[in-house]
């Protein structure tokens, strides 16, 4: 008896799946029509967008538009403004919304730091002009002249060449001791905190520059390194192109976050904070489903 219902059942099945493959196509044609656009429109954007898979950064470049009307290519040929607008915007910089956690973990070290009568020592690695250096004396206020702890803060900001030299003038205008500026990570004086915003995703070779970190840093690398405005994929690392505002392409790591967690966790740190950034959206791209999220991690290293 249940033999002869159930022929019925197998019948209607067989004829409801291609009407069902059929429905989920028409619903997915919006999709597909948004990712056309965002993947024709991609070489005239005046905003950071990213397109394509690569397994290496030679594949990703190779995919850039070749109508490129003179744009640069990697993060060192960003444009640079003035020393004028870049300082006039330093003064009023506060703290990003991406990068909340970071600071607040960081003046926590400092805190911390204070207490013990040591003196806080950052390494911002992709720090661009010291825009985090100066989020964190005008919204946490440190820089008291009358404060001593505050006098021996030292800023270190690893950047590309074009960076530092432009970077050098902005201490030269400020007059200052505590903001420096290096091409060389290997070159950084020892420090408590290495700091990184969205910064690791351009090195090719970043696990092999860190292990050299690790081994070789003056005074054995950081205790304390805070990431943030990092994006992961729960399945393989891969590579995709970025047009950072029409300025450049470059290619950019999506990282798997497992393996880019054990990594640092083979390095002699643990995981201290690890927390979501869901408002980080913008990076999609087009024709691919991949799962891209952001986050930010405190790696502590382990006693």
């Amino acid at each position: 008896m249940s033999t002869k219902k159930s022929i019925p059942s197998k019948i209607i099945r067989e004829f409801t799946r291609p009407i069902k493959q059929l429905f989920r196509f028409f619903l997915n044609i919006p999709a597909i029509y948004r990712d056309a656009l965002r993947y024709i429109r991609f070489s005239n954007v005046d905003f950071t967008d990213f397109r394509g898979k690569f397994h290496t950064f030679k594949e990703a470049m190779d995919s850039a538009p070749q109508n490129k009307n003179n744009r640069g290519e990697y993060y060192k040929d960003m444009l640079l403004p003035s020393v004028e607008d870049v300082l006039n915007q330093m003064n009023t910089r506060r703290v990003r919304q991406t990068e909340y956690y970071m600071f607040f973990w960081l003046n926590m070290i400092a805190q911390t730091c204070k207490n013990r009568d040591v003196p806080l020592s950052v390494l911002d690695f992709g720090g661009m002009y010291g825009g985090h250096y100066f989020s964190f004396v005008n919204t946490i206020k440190m820089l008291d002249s009358n404060n001593p702890f505050a006098k021996k803060l030292k800023w270190q900001v690893i950047e590309v060449p074009r960076q530092v030299e432009f970077g050098n003038k902005i201490v030269k205008a400020l007059d200052t001791k505590n903001l420096h500026f290096m091409a060389d990570i290997m070159e950084a004086k020892a420090h408590n905190v290495l700091i990184s915003s969205s910064a690791f995703q351009y090195i090719e070779n970043l696990f092999d520059l860190l292990n050299n970190y690790f081994r070789n840093a003056d005074g054995g690398g950081a205790e304390h390194i805070i990431l943030t405005d990092f994006q992961f994929t729960n399945k393989d690392t891969f590579v995709t192109l970025q047009n950072v505002r029409n300025e450049f392409y470059t290619p950019f790591l999506i990282f798997n976050e497992k393996k880019f967690i054990e990594f640092f966790e083979s390095s002699g740190y643990e995981v201290f904070d690890i927390w979501d950034i869901p408002f980080l959206t913008n990076l999609k791209l087009p024709f691919h489903r991949d799962y891209i999220y952001s986050k930010g991690i405190y790696f502590k290293k382990q006693v």
